[in-house]
C-alpha cells in the first residue's frame, strides 16, 4: 500500500511540474487589412493572434473575431531581450494575397 501511495505522490508531483511547461505558448498580436490564402483556407483581413507552442516548427493563425483558424509551418526570430517576433511573409499576384511563412 504504501509503494502505491508514493508512486501516485509521485505521478501527482510531476504532472503539476510538466503540465504547466507543455500548456506553455507564446503569442503575438497582429494587424492584416487584406482578405488572404493560408494553406488553401480563405482568411479575412483583421486582428490575429499567432500562437506558437513549444514546438519551433509551426504557429496557429487565429482571426480574434471569428475564431477561424489555420495552422502555419514557421521559423521563429528573436527581438530584444529573446523577445519573440512573429513576421508574416506573404506573396501578392493578380490582386491576391497568399501567405507563404511566418518566422
Amino acid at each position: 500500500m504504501k509503494k502505491i501511495a508514493s508512486a501516485l505522490k509521485i505521478a501527482i508531483l510531476s504532472a503539476v511540474l510538466i503540465l504547466p511547461l507543455l500548456a506553455r505558448t507564446e503569442s503575438s498580436k497582429i494587424e492584416i487589412p487584406f482578405i488572404f490564402t493560408a494553406n488553401g483556407a480563405e482568411m479575412p483581413a483583421g486582428s490575429y493572434r499567432v500562437h506558437s507552442g513549444l514546438s519551433r516548427q509551426s504557429a496557429v493563425l487565429v482571426h480574434i473575431e471569428t475564431g477561424q483558424r489555420v495552422q502555419i509551418m514557421r521559423q521563429m526570430g528573436t527581438g530584444r531581450e529573446g523577445e519573440v517576433v512573429h513576421q508574416l511573409v506573404f506573396h501578392e499576384g493578380g490582386g491576391k494575397h497568399v501567405l507563404a511563412g511566418i518566422r
